[in-house]
């Protein structure tokens, strides 16, 4: 789970599930959040203003579906 990753790491968790996000922290020092979100629907993702991302199982996806990402 992403607790057990980030414990491993020397990370603590805050989730929001109704956000589908997860902060990490350092001590106290805000580190990062972790945006999850789904392909099914993904004309949905947008307005996204992140530095970097990660799109997992693009290749899964029906050509349609991956372009649109």
């Amino acid at each position: 789970t992403m607790e057990e990753v980030a414990f491993d790491w020397g990370l603590r968790t805050k989730i929001n599930q109704a956000n589908h996000e997860v902060h990490l922290y350092s001590g106290s020092a805000y580190r990062t959040t972790i945006i999850c979100r789904s392909m099914e629907k993904p004309q949905t993702i947008v307005g996204f203003k992140v530095g970097r991302s990660l799109v997992d199982e693009l290749d899964v996806l029906s050509l349609v579906k991956a372009q649109q990402a």
